[in-house]
């Protein structure tokens, strides 16, 4: 049919059909749409990569059938093979010839998930890619729902039997997508349960036709609401190729009951951006509409009879506080539980502490208890890991327990994992999962001339691990660890409480973990406990053990009469009816442990204010420690007398005093200016200095101060006496 006019590429161009008998898209491959400019052929496009959007063929609705032209036509020709069985095809109506200017939309927002929808996207229905397959145990109904811009209709699958065969349901997008992005579908299924049965679903990409990729359950990304009731599910993957068409894709070989009817909502596409940065020493939120994270999908339930389930898993990464992922495995399961949350892009770096807040809602006094893990994997090998369970130990039932379990990266990771393992005959019931957060640790100098409590503050992170706080070996309904957060408050008054039964045997301890500093050998560190009534110090004293730890593995333990009241010795001082039981350290150390164990004659409950410690005279020099010693500062001497004038002189002044630069005194060189600064070269690292000079000064972005080279190392300048 001649338009009569021009149209430039990018048109789609086709016509408007209608068939009694052509009941199957599968039924389509005899047909073909041809251009023509002035007579001259430009390009045919047939059924493999036509695009049809259809109400119902097989009835009297109408479809529009056509392709999106590479080349400018005046001309559009339907083509039709006779090879075809007349019987199926029957009459075939052509109504009009259809041209539509295609505008493309814009491109995602970063880290959102978009939906693919018209008229914000030329999109449509790929009908040549969608239907069944196989055994025809499956139907798929009202697909147009899935493009059009109501975001509460929906596409349906509904499996009827489950026999060899597919479902698929294909999208074309009208425009084209780099690969990096995030390609899938929005979908919900009332009886798919579990994250665990998804094997029978995959996602498949095309470009111009061309199959690119395709992603199957096990590699496939999950961020879902409740499987197994209303709310709906992302599903899909990052893609390594660009595409202009996604289709979903799902096996018949599943059981009916367990499919049922799927619901497709639409097309989701994410462009996955690098969030803001993390500021130093600052819990932040880790959200996948802020960085481009996701449910991983080393994410499920495993186990002998993979019994359980994980519902609300999007809830992690949502950005609100107060909602939450749940982990349910019955009584008797011997099941694993796994939340994996993966980030695209470049990964978390070496050093961040990453947590998550986990709540604890029935909980059991019992030797062997579920056992908790947080594992950090980079390109799915495992880089860091750390376990424990002794934090559940002697919680009382009724009491729900609310804790941070972080680890401290030893290396960089994309991927990390918090694991439940659940033994044969226990349960935790529900475990809700709040969220996800990492800080980034920043050192910053400290007063070493003096003792000081370890406090969690702005400019100096430290933590409570929880992975080495809590009961150890006992099973006891009077024996636990209570407000530990309080053991790194400011507040003075604040104090963590560990109680152990009489004759119990085990230990309950609180570990501190400093983030960012390594205190050397030669330091004294202790902790301030208050005074018990009724207990001689002496007995009192054989039920102390302090450990220090260097990255996680144990430096030293001290315990009993080794162990100094150090505020007699005059070293560290603490308040009135308080000790402070310490020792000097032989070992370099980050993380410290206290433990009691139980007395034999009466309860042994302590009440513990703080950590201290004093770097005041280390005896190696073996930590880290940026110095900045609270030590007298001298004013300069600015007389003239006997030294020599400034002979250089660089001012942003319009007009100097005429004095100057000679009237400073004492100078090489002298800057001035009423609203600029002098600023020297900033270094990320100062070992990227290839031959550095001894009296260098560099700014160090890193460690946040100026660094002077003395020949040997680089180090921070801090204030001293300048005399």
């Amino acid at each position: 049919m001649a338009s009569g006019q021009q149209f430039d590429a990018g048109h789609l161009a086709g016509f408007e059909i209608s068939s009694t008998n052509l009941l199957n898209v599968d039924l389509l491959g005899g047909i073909s749409i041809r251009t023509y400019l002035n007579g001259v052929e430009q390009e045919t496009s047939n059924a493999n990569n036509l695009l049809l959007n259809v109400g119902a063929l097989g009835g009297t609705s109408r479809g529009v059938m056509g392709f999106i032209t590479t080349k400018p036509f005046d001309e559009v020709q339907f083509r039709i093979s006779t090879l075809l069985n007349l019987n199926l095809l029957g009459s075939t109506r052509i109504h009009n010839m259809i041209v539509k200017k295609l505008c493309l939309g814009s491109a995602p927002s970063c880290n959102v998930d978009t939906r693919i929808v018209a008229p914000t996207y030329p999109a449509v229905v790929q009908q040549i890619r969608t239907g069944t397959g196989g055994v025809t145990v499956a139907s798929i109904s009202n697909s147009n729902n899935v493009v059009n811009s109501d975001i509460n209709d929906y596409a349906s699958i509904n499996i009827t039997a489950a026999v060899a065969g597919t479902a698929t349901l294909s999208v074309a997008s009208g425009q084209q997508f780099n690969a990096g992005y995030f390609a899938g579908f929005e979908i919900s299924n009332a009886n798919l349960l579990n994250v665990n049965l998804l094997g029978g679903i995959s996602i498949r990409t095309y470009l111009n036709g061309v199959e690119q990729e395709t992603s199957t359950s096990n590699s496939l990304l999950l961020n879902v609401g409740v499987l197994g009731s209303a709310p709906r599910s992302v599903v899909g993957f990052v893609t390594t190729k660009p595409f202009d068409e996604v289709q979903f894709r799902m096996s018949t070989l599943l059981s009916v009951d367990l499919l049922g009817e799927t619901r497709i909502y639409n097309m989701i596409v994410k462009q996955f951006c690098e969030g803001p940065a993390f500021a130093c020493n600052t819990n932040t939120l880790i959200g996948k509409n802020q960085y481009p994270v996701s449910i991983g999908n080393n994410t499920g339930v495993t186990g002998i009879a993979t019994v359980g389930n994980i519902v609300d898993i999007d809830h992690i990464l949502d950005n609100d506080p107060l909602t939450y992922a749940s982990i349910n495995i019955p009584v008797g399961a011997l099941s694993t539980a796994t939340i994996a949350i993966h980030k695209q892009l470049t990964p978390f770096s070496v050093g961040a502490y990453v947590s998550f807040d986990v709540e604890f809602t029935s909980l059991i006094n019992v030797a062997v208890l579920p056992k908790l893990k947080l594992r950090l994997l980079r390109n799915n090998a495992q880089v860091g890991i750390i376990e424990g369970s002794n934090f559940l130990l002697g919680a009382n039932v009724a009491t729900n327990i609310r804790k941070t379990l972080g680890f401290k990266a030893p290396a960089a990771f994309d991927e990390i994992q918090l694991i439940y393992e659940q033994p044969v005959g226990i349960s935790l019931g529900t475990i809700k999962i709040y969220d996800l957060y990492l800080l980034n640790p920043c050192q910053n100098p400290i007063d070493c001339s003096t003792n000081h409590p370890i406090e969690n503050t702005p400019t100096h992170p430290v933590v409570i691990n929880q992975f080495k706080t809590g009961l150890e070996g006992i099973v006891c309904a009077l024996c636990s660890v209570s407000n530990s957060q309080n053991l790194i408050s400011p507040s003075t008054t604040d104090y963590a409480t560990l109680s152990l039964g009489i004759g119990v045997a085990g230990k309950a301890g609180i570990s501190v973990l400093d983030l960012t500093n390594i205190y050397p050998t030669g330091t004294n560190v202790g902790f301030t406990i208050a005074d018990v009534v009724g207990i001689v110090k002496l007995d009192l004293l054989e039920t102390f053990f302090i450990k220090t730890y260097l990255n996680g593995n144990l430096q030293e333990t001290i315990a009993g009469t080794d162990l100094l009241d150090l505020s007699l010795l005059g070293i560290i001082n603490v308040g009135t009816g308080q000790t402070n039981y310490g020792f000097k350290t032989t070992k370099p150390f980050n993380e410290v442990k206290f433990e009691i164990s139980s007395l034999a004659s009466v309860i042994n409950t302590i009440n513990i204010y703080n950590l201290k410690i004093d770097v005041s005279n280390p005896t190696a020099n073996d930590g880290n420690l940026i110095c900045q010693n609270n030590v007298c500062v001298k004013q300069g001497d600015f007389s003239t007398a006997g030294i020599p004038s400034t002979g250089i002189g660089i001012s942003s002044l319009a007009s100097p005093r005429s004095t100057w630069p000679a009237d400073v005194p004492n100078g090489f060189v002298v800057l001035e200016s009423k609203d600029k600064g002098f600023v020297i070269s900033r270094v990320s690292n100062p070992a990227n200095v290839l031959q550095p000079q001894e009296g260098m000064l560099i700014y160090d972005t890193s460690a946040s101060c100026i660094k002077l080279y003395n020949g040997a190392t680089w180090k921070c300048i801090s204030k001293s006496c300048n005399e």
